[in-house]
């Protein structure tokens, strides 16, 4: 199974500590409905009040988050300010239109899968559009076969198994599913162009009206912020890329990603992250708390 590991980089202001961090894709055939499984362990790292923090982007993703060992707390999203301690072990989060920062309380395990927002709508049938901008626990809201799931893969002994577990799971209920023309697609763009379609041609009609009501039944989210996940996840590539070679430069960015200019650029990244484009830039190289997006991009 493919694996991403985040390397110990090292900058003048911080290194970056927990290299027990991967990225791990799905089987081939779950690539339009598992974006990506995630897991992080900081057991025996020793961290600093702001390195327990974890900044999360808006996403257009559903989430199942595990916390295997250890606890956290929720402390904001967007601008609205929750600490909230976190008490589930298993809990899932729907798409968010706001960026979000939890704390890490104690040395932790979490382990989190990253699920297409129309395929979980597809495999559970539940309402996408209630979970935006919420978490809940996994057993409030799944069925029985989902619930015992979820305990096998918080019991399991490490991330393969738990993945395996998953994946067993997943595959026989997927392949029913993409029975059902369900297309592959594996960055957002690629996605949002298929889900529109999708949509467009749908039996329920074709309408504007109705082509934008089925992608918030599906997605949660409007066509329009779902292109703006898409255009600002593009820029997060183009401008790794473009840093490694020593060419960053923030007006092409925007307009080779599709952007109408660079503010439009800094306030669609400002929407997303809560940050601007050079404080993220930033963020990655020298923050702890930024290892989502390093890992991501």
């Amino acid at each position: 199974m493919p694996t991403l590991r985040i390397k110990p980089v090292r900058s003048e202001t911080a290194p970056f500590k927990v290299t027990d961090t991967h990225l791990r894709l799905p089987n081939l055939t779950l690539s339009n409905c598992v974006r990506a499984y995630v897991s992080r362990n900081t057991a025996q790292v020793a961290l600093a009040a702001d390195e327990m923090l974890n900044h999360y982007p808006a996403s257009p993703l559903c989430t199942f988050m595990f916390t295997i060992k250890g606890e956290g707390e929720l402390i904001s999203v967007g601008d609205e300010r929750i600490d909230q301690k976190v008490n589930e072990r298993a809990v899932v989060s729907g798409p968010h239109t706001l960026p979000s920062v939890t704390r890490n309380l104690t040395e932790i395990h979490g382990f989190m899968v990253f699920f297409m927002p129309d395929a979980l709508q597809a495999l559970t049938g539940i309402d996408i559009p209630s979970l935006v901008n919420n978490f809940r626990p996994i057993a409030e809201i799944f069925d029985r076969d989902w619930q015992r799931l979820g305990d096998a893969i918080l019991a399991a002994p490490d991330d393969e198994s738990r993945i395996e577990i998953l994946e067993t799971f997943l595959l026989p209920r997927w392949k029913a599913c993409r029975a059902r023309g369900l297309p592959e697609s594996p960055r957002y763009q690629d996605w949002i162009v298929g889900f529109a379609t999708r949509a467009a041609l749908s039996n329920a009609g074709r309408s504007t009206r109705q082509l934008e009501r089925r992608v918030k039944q599906w997605s949660g989210q409007s066509l329009q912020r779902l292109r703006g996940f898409a255009r600002a996840e593009t820029s997060f590539f183009t401008m790794r890329e473009a840093n490694e070679q020593d060419l960053l430069n923030w007006a092409e960015v925007a307009f080779n990603t599709g952007f109408s200019d660079q503010a439009h650029l800094c306030r669609e990244v400002r929407r997303i992250t809560g940050f601007s484009p050079e404080e993220i830039k930033r963020g990655i190289e020298t923050a702890e708390s930024f290892w989502i997006y390093r890992l991501w991009i």
